[in-house]
């Protein structure tokens, strides 16, 4: 039984159906005694007696998720639309690391986006790439959380263009 969801993405000027296994229905399985997670061709992500390759190791359902590094380009609202159980479970990741390029974020407004993460008790860390004056001083995107109130100012500066590097912690940085 493949556990699949289907989405509209565009793609140019038309829109496909790509099927689209979330975080969530991937710890789902890995935590089903016996479940394989494998690949049958590129994009084709399955479960179940079609799957060759990787037997997962059953994990326990109270199990953390300790970090998430991703790399989506633009996709990262929705990646995080199908992790939600994830994120709101009390054992969810302590490090979430990912590049943000604003104008390429997708499905989501990156105010919302990111305030998100304050939200949920994350501090974040910035690094810029380009087009954020705001972080021409370093410290002042460092430890942003809604708790010590820096980052309000800091999503009231992001413009379209901004690029930068995030990391989402709880409690003490990583170093």
């Amino acid at each position: 039984q493949q556990q699949q969801r289907r989405h509209m993405v565009p793609t140019g000027r038309h829109k496909s159906k790509v099927p689209m296994l979330t975080l969530d229905a991937i710890l789902a399985k890995l935590r089903t005694p016996g479940q394989y997670l494998g690949v049958k061709s590129r994009g084709d992500a399955l479960f179940g007696a079609g799957a060759s390759s990787l037997k997962a190791a059953t994990i326990s359902s109270s199990a953390p998720v300790h970090a998430i590094k991703l790399d989506v380009e633009g996709l990262e609202g929705r990646v995080f639309m199908g992790a939600a159980e994830l994120m709101t479970r009390a054992l969810r990741p302590k490090l979430v690391i990912m590049e943000l390029f604003v104008q390429r974020l997708r499905a989501c407004n990156v105010r919302d986006f990111l305030g998100g993460f304050g939200l949920l008790n994350y501090t974040m860390d910035v690094s810029a790439r380009l087009n954020m004056p705001y972080c021409s001083a370093p410290s002042r995107c460092l430890h942003l959380s809604h708790k010590n109130g820096k980052l309000a100012p800091f999503l009231s500066s992001l413009g379209p263009n901004a690029e930068m590097d995030l990391i989402f912690y709880q409690g003490h940085r990583p170093p």
